[in-house]
């Protein structure tokens, strides 16, 4: 610790904060209060809210418009809520960045009514948002627009259509979660597949994608330039951009401190140190959304690289078997971790992935260099992108054949506390 202050003075950071997340609870956690949609409005109460665009989505059946800044009608009374969103059938072509009046009903989400099941209400108290508004009755009042995030956002969009028009809607879809974060409109079969198989993770943007989007072009670009500053520079363009599109997931958060931490460390001629600049991206994370603490995407994501910072190099010590070490390493730190939110463990999800993850690179890099040749109009972009839907299919065929093995879902439950934290002691 003498040697790293700065992950010192992060970790003091992370225990201040997670005490007032456990302990503070409301009094530190605005989330965590009503908001004042929540005060001022009942459910089903008809409200006008005038707000901005900052998101959309394209569900199956409607059309999600995330709002902020709004200015909210109800009651006779006014009130102002941060952020909400509207479920719609209509079609007016809208940008992030615009105005609109909106007229409709409220409703807020629905808390867990068992335990393990999904608590929607959290998932978005979370993010700030509080309550939802059914509206097919949608006006424009101001189509000032930011152009940036608007035109990444129609980039993303079409990206995901190319890929599903061209790969076929089953398998675009996969590689479009995989590229882009946009699960939504991903086969729910197989979605299922990949999760209680354990390798639901290829699914989320993680420090994979951002080490190819981002270290990838920083070592290009200072091979051709001979400057580590000139390749920084143009490689962290490229990831604040590639960020901007796929949006701040916790994952995304850390994965792309990371980055900031490893090129600091090369134009500045230091040592670049995983332990601090994790310790960081944490900070940084639970900074922004405290509740991310009670978030199991949180633990599996800064789990899996803590488990890269500890156990990994001692289990390649001992074991004569490397290959194993690193899926080996990981899973040991998280299994509570996985018990604890999905109450059980994919048994062969360590060899799942020994097949996985090295095939892993070749999609990220066939899926985006086949994206943007065909996007440019030339023929073999579409070959290219075959190769991901020949490894899709793989891991279809690996995945059927893994679940149909005895005891392949080890269903233990939810351990208690007390046993996680003598397994970490132990451990």
């Amino acid at each position: 610790m003498k040697n790293r202050p700065l992950l010192s003075v992060c970790l003091m950071v992370l225990c201040i904060i997670a005490s007032m997340v456990v302990w503070g609870r409301e009094r530190f956690i605005k989330e965590l209060r009503p908001s004042p949609i929540e005060r001022y409005a009942a459910e089903g109460d008809s409200i006008t809210i005038c707000g901005k665009v900052y998101r959309q989505e394209q569900k199956e059946n409607c059309r999600m418009i995330y709002l902020k800044e709004n200015s909210i009608y109800s009651n006779s009374k006014k009130f102002q809520e941060s952020k909400i969103i509207i479920y719609t059938n209509s079609s007016p072509k809208l940008h992030i960045g615009n105005q609109i009046k909106v007229c409709g009903k409220v409703s807020f989400y629905e808390e867990a009514r068992n335990p393990g099941n999904f608590d929607q209400k959290f998932y978005y108290q979370k993010q700030g948002i509080h309550g939802k508004v059914r509206s097919d009755d949608i006006q424009i009042t101001d189509y000032k627009r930011n152009k940036l995030k608007d035109r990444l956002e129609k980039f993303r969009m079409n990206w995901q259509k190319m890929l599903q028009r061209e790969m076929g809607e089953r398998d675009g879809s996969a590689l479009a979660a995989i590229l882009l974060g946009e699960k939504s409109g991903m086969d729910q079969e197989m979605k299922e597949l990949y999760q209680v198989n354990g390798i639901g993770h290829i699914l989320a943007i993680s420090g994979l994608h951002l080490s190819f989007a981002g270290l990838g072009v920083y070592r290009i670009a200072r091979r051709m330039t001979g400057s580590y500053k000139a390749g920084g520079i143009t490689g962290g363009i490229l990831l604040c951009l590639y960020v901007m599109m796929i949006g701040m997931t916790v994952s995304v958060i850390r994965a792309w401190v990371m980055f900031v931490f490893r090129i600091g460390a090369d134009i500045t001629g230091r040592h670049y140190d995983m332990p601090t600049a994790l310790a960081a991206s944490a900070v940084l994370t639970v900074g922004i959304h405290p509740l991310y603490l009670y978030d199991g995407g949180f633990w599996l994501s800064f789990g899996a690289v803590f488990a890269v910072c500890t156990v990994i190099p001692v289990l390649e010590n001992e074991m004569r078997c490397k290959s194993l070490c690193a899926g080996l390493g990981i899973n040991v730190l998280l299994w509570p971790v996985i018990l604890y939110n999905f109450f059980e463990i994919p048994v062969y999800s360590i060899l799942l992935n020994l097949i996985i993850l090295p095939l892993m690179s070749v999609v990220l890099t066939c899926g985006m260099i086949g994206s943007f040749i065909k996007m440019t109009g030339w023929i073999p972009g579409k070959w290219i992108l075959w190769i991901c839907r020949c490894i899709l299919w793989v891991y279809d065929k690996c995945c059927v054949f893994t679940i149909k093995l005895p005891m392949a879902r080890w269903v233990a439950g939810r351990p208690d506390k007390r046993r996680i934290f003598i397994y970490y002691l132990v451990l």
